[in-house]
C-alpha cells in the first residue's frame, strides 16, 4: 500500500470500534501457535481469564519469540508456554508444502533448517494441544 494511501487510511479509520470488546464467551481456552503479539492491546491480555497454551519455535525470524510468543505469555500470567524446537521457522506449523505449491510459494516459507524433524514436531503440537484441551474443556 503507498504511504500515501496508508496515511489517509489511518486518518480516516474509526478506532473506536477496534478498541472494543471482542471476548466471545464460547470460547473456553486458547491454543495461539507462533501468534503475533502487535494485534494484540497489552491491557486486553491481562484481561484473559480462559485457559491459554503458546507454542513457539526459538528459530522463528519472522515473529521472534521474545517479543511476540513469550511476551504474550508474560502478559497472560497463567498461559502456558512451550518451545516446541530450537531451529524450526514461524512456518513449521503449517502443513508441508506439496510440490506444486513450492513452484508457487517462496522457498522460505516451507524450507527448514537441516536439523529440523517437521513429522516430530508435528505430533508433539498434536499432542499438546489434545491433552490442553482435554484438560481445559471438561463438561
Amino acid at each position: 500500500m503507498p504511504s500515501r494511501l496508508l496515511d489517509k487510511f489511518l486518518k480516516e479509520f474509526d478506532w473506536e470500534k477496534s478498541l472494543s470488546s471482542y471476548k466471545d464467551e464460547r470460547i473456553k481456552a486458547y491454543l495461539l501457535l507462533a501468534p503475533a503479539a502487535s494485534v494484540f492491546d497489552s491491557s486486553s491480555l491481562a484481561l484473559i481469564s480462559a485457559p491459554m497454551h503458546i507454542m513457539y519455535s526459538e528459530g522463528d525470524k519472522t515473529l521472534p519469540p521474545e517479543s511476540h510468543a513469550i511476551y504474550v505469555g508474560q502478559k497472560v500470567s497463567h498461559a502456558q508456554v512451550t518451545k516446541v524446537d530450537q531451529n524450526a521457522s514461524h512456518y513449521i506449523f503449517l502443513n508441508e508444502v506439496s510440490d506444486p505449491g513450492k513452484k508457487v510459494l517462496p522457498s522460505w516459507i516451507y524450507e527448514e533448517h537441516p536439523m529440523v524433524n517437521r513429522e516430530r514436531i508435528c505430533n508433539t503440537v498434536i499432542e499438546e494441544a489434545e491433552s490442553f484441551f482435554v484438560e481445559n474443556l471438561k463438561s
